[in-house]
């Protein structure tokens, strides 16, 4: 029989100091720009029971497209951001629908779309143009009624799907020219649950899921499948999210019941290693992961005690934990994905009043290091941006400088900033030849932020070509001997 344990609100008194202190534990604070949080509403109806169960994608033109349940009216529905506002369709006519919904977009921009039909106990998948019009529906194979399924779709187009059978085996299903074929992961898991997957650079599906009471991950390669136990102890590895680095290595964010905190995992060749990410309020329910390309990893989840909706950014041994929202109970099944200009954008449930939301995260204050220029033997030109200036009238910006290698940066003026934008700084006295890392400082209100330190190289002198030294300095030689001596003829012949 499954055990569920009830989500309950307590009060929030002193929930940002357990979320330092926990921080402090698990690891240093990451370098990250502070974001201002804001959320809306996308979808409610009064008395019911609208957006459990979100997927959020963000299209490269920055079309967000979320799906979710309508468990009150049986529904499976797509918000689409439009100008202001949100479309929102039905995916599939009235039934009745349990468990995740897993939403992804192919090169194209096309819609894919997995969830699970309760009636007809089928894993069911759709897909759609990106153009709009209507959704091509079909039968995958039966699968568990708490609905644990998710999907993913490579470069090359391949749609790969983890589910939980009827029997509460794991399997994987992989599309290719309009046909499923279908696999046993682990034979020997008899009830998986929390399966979540990820495709790397090459086509290749990573797994992550819950099995005889232990987190596990399964990797195929060649054909076959190779399964592994991440976390050794039991009864850890609830809402299991999986994403791979840029080197095609895993990371899972996933839940410790035993110290109910948020934790994560990476692989580093046949080597797992653990930590904890957010051990504050019962953090780490309802997780949703994302690696991005530069190996950053992007986490929302949901705190128990506080009841509010966090997300955490940063990488292994350093991370970032910020409150996105707290009103109420707000968090439940939630998503999150990157905009084009690398901002997160999280969709969950707010229990409180039974609807889907969306929180958008915005920087406060932002810095960036742009690039160097003009740079000459002895001097150089560096270039940095305030990225945004929050709820600051003002900032000001300056630019820290060393020889790479000197242990203590040395610092330009700084110059009032009042609109978002470029500025520049010259850099005098430098050694030629020599290798200098610089980075963007830009502080408002007691708080400063750092752009990524980046580095340029002064020319050296031109070296000398010592045959040709000599040969001009002989030949010097020989004609100052040769003027010296005519001199002297000339003074004894008068």
């Amino acid at each position: 029989m499954a055990v569920r344990i009830a989500r309950t609100r307590v009060m929030r008194t002193w929930t940002c100091v357990m979320i330092a202190i926990a921080t402090l534990l698990a690891g240093s604070p990451a370098t990250a720009v502070p974001l201002s949080w804001s959320s809306s509403v996308i979808d409610a109806e009064a008395g019911a029971s609208v957006g459990r169960h979100t997927s959020l994608v963000i299209a490269q033109n920055g079309t967000a497209y979320v799906s979710y349940l309508d468990e009150s009216a049986g529904l499976v529905k797509l918000a689409t951001s439009v100008a202001g506002g949100w479309l929102i369709e039905v995916v599939d006519s009235p039934g009745f629908v349990r468990g995740d919904t897993s939403l992804a977009l192919d090169s194209s921009g096309n819609l894919h779309l997995v969830y699970f039909n309760a009636l007809s106990s089928m894993v069911r998948y759709g897909t759609r143009r990106a153009a709009g019009g209507p959704w091509n529906l079909s039968d995958i194979d039966r699968g568990l009624d708490e609905g644990h399924n998710r999907l993913a779709v490579d470069r090359f187009g391949v749609v790969h799907l983890v589910y939980v059978s009827d029997n509460g085996t794991l399997r994987y299903a992989r599309r290719t020219t309009g046909f499923w074929t279908r696999e046993i992961v682990d034979p020997f898991v008899l009830l998986a649950r929390y399966a979540s997957i990820a495709v790397d650079g090459n086509g290749r599906p990573h797994l992550a899921y819950y099995g005889n009471g232990r987190l596990r991950y399964a990797f195929r390669s060649g054909g076959f499948w190779s399964t592994e136990v991440v976390d050794l102890r039991d009864f850890v590895g609830w809402f299991a999210s999986i994403g791979t680095d840029p080197s095609g290595e895993p990371h899972i964010a996933y839940y410790d019941s035993i110290r109910r905190s948020l934790n994560y995992a990476v692989r580093s060749g046949t080597a797992w290693s653990t930590e904890v990410v957010d051990a504050a309020g019962d953090a780490g329910w309802d997780v949703s992961l994302l690696v991005d390309r530069d190996g950053v990893s992007h986490i929302s989840y949901y705190a128990r005690i506080s009841a509010d909706l966090r997300y955490a950014t940063g990488q292994p041994g350093g991370w970032d934990i910020q409150v996105a929202d707290e009103p109420g109970v707000v968090g439940w099944s939630s998503s999150v994905a990157l905009d084009p200009a690398g901002l997160p954008r999280i969709t969950y449930f707010d229990w409180s009043v039974g609807s889907l939301k969306y929180a958008v995260g915005q920087p406060a204050l932002g810095a960036r290091t742009v690039g160097a220029t003009s740079v000459a033997g002895t001097s150089a030109v560096v270039i940095g941006e305030v990225t945004a200036l929050g709820p600051y009238a003002s900032a000001n910006a300056s630019f820290q400088w060393r020889r790479v290698g000197e242990p203590t940066w040395r610092e330009t003026a700084p110059v009032s900033i009042s609109t978002p934008g470029t500025f520049q700084a010259s850099l005098e006295g430098l050694l030629p030849g020599a290798r200098y890392e610089y980075r963007a400082v830009v502080e408002a209100g007691g708080l400063s932020v750092y752009g990524l330190a980046l580095t340029f190289a002064t020319p050296a002198p031109p070296p000398i070509n010592l045959p040709l030294f000599l040969l001009v300095f002989a030949v010097t030689a020989v004609a100052s001997a040769g003027i010296a001596a005519f001199v002297v003829l000339w003074f004894r012949r008068r």
